[in-house]
């Protein structure tokens, strides 16, 4: 998956095409808005994977057609975050626990390449806000060992 913008692939050029003054220009304006949303509720988790995309839900929720919404999801189908299926709509593509480790994985990678760049270019001010963060963090720790139930009350 990549974090393309619809201007970059099937909208239609650069973005100075994107003027009110240019026909169309709207129209690629209303799917680009809907595919960010969309794309930003899949990607954070209020559209669950494996969900259906009702186009009706769809258009109430982001106030915008259906022909935009077809626009904005295909882009989402071509960027591999929703799946269509003929004749039973668009889904949330799933994700599987193989794709979830890749992703725990890949993560883990970057933070600890991130940790060791920080460590290597860290100056003294950076040391001191490690040192609080970490008293801050176990402070929190006692606090959630001693009572967990209190803190998400």
């Amino acid at each position: 998956m990549n974090a393309r913008t619809p201007n970059s692939l099937t909208l239609g050029g650069d973005k100075s095409s994107a003027d009110a003054s240019v026909p169309g220009a709207n129209m690629r304006s209303l799917i680009e808005s809907a595919f960010h949303r969309l794309r930003a509720d899949i990607v954070e988790g209020r559209l669950a994977a494996g969900a259906r995309l009702a186009i009706e839900d769809l258009k109430s929720r982001y106030g915008v057609s259906g022909g935009t919404l077809r626009e904005a999801l295909s882009l989402l189908v071509a960027d591999g975050l929703v799946q269509t299926q003929a004749q039973r709509g668009f889904h949330v593509t799933p994700m599987s626990l193989g794709d979830m480790l890749d992703l725990a994985n890949t993560r883990s990678a970057l933070e600890c390449e991130a940790l060791r760049h920080s460590v290597l270019n860290g100056d003294a001010e950076w040391e001191a806000r490690v040192v609080s963060s970490y008293h801050r963090l176990s402070l929190f720790d006692e606090r959630i060992t001693r009572d967990p139930v209190h803190l998400f009350n």
